[in-house]
Order: structure tokens, then C-alpha cells, then sequence
């Protein structure tokens, strides 16, 4: 099961990869999705709706801490993202 739920993490990954590399705004909408199923689940264990499993909850927590280490580089410098902080 740990094992699955691996290689779905990281099959969702390669694909969001793929896509960065031609459509970033594709790549970003991969990970936000791959974000919102991570959560969702989380938030499941967290209400008790499905059972906690350790090993999941690391998955939810690397995932996003690997999107957040990848999100930076789908914004391009065309890409119109003009914020200034």
C-alpha cells in the first residue's frame, strides 16, 4: 500500500515535469492539482474518514514540500508574473 501510494506520488510528479519543460501553465495546474488531492487526503486522516497511516501522511507533507521547491521555476520571466515582494 506505502508502496502504491509512492509510485502515484511520483508518477504525478513526472507528469507535472513533462509538462513544465513545454507549458508551464500546464506544469502549474498538474501541481496544484496534485496539491489538492495531497490535502484533501490529509484531511480526510485529520477527520477521521479514512484511517491516519504515517506513511501517507509523509507522502502529503514531502509532496508539497517538493511543489514548493518546484513552483518557483514554472514562473518564467515572460510569463507575466509581475509581483514585487
Amino acid at each position: 500500500m506505502i508502496h502504491a501510494a509512492c509510485v502515484i506520488i511520483a508518477m504525478g510528479f513526472g507528469i507535472a515535469v513533462a509538462a513544465a519543460q513545454s507549458d508551464p501553465i500546464a506544469a502549474r495546474q498538474a501541481l496544484m492539482k496534485s496539491n489538492g488531492r495531497q490535502a484533501k487526503l490529509g484531511s480526510d486522516m485529520i477527520r477521521g474518514k479514512v484511517p491516519f497511516d504515517v506513511a501517507k501522511a509523509k507522502g502529503v507533507f514531502s509532496s508539497f514540500i517538493e511543489a514548493g521547491n518546484k513552483m518557483p521555476h514554472l514562473f518564467p520571466e515572460n510569463s507575466g508574473n509581475t509581483s514585487t515582494t
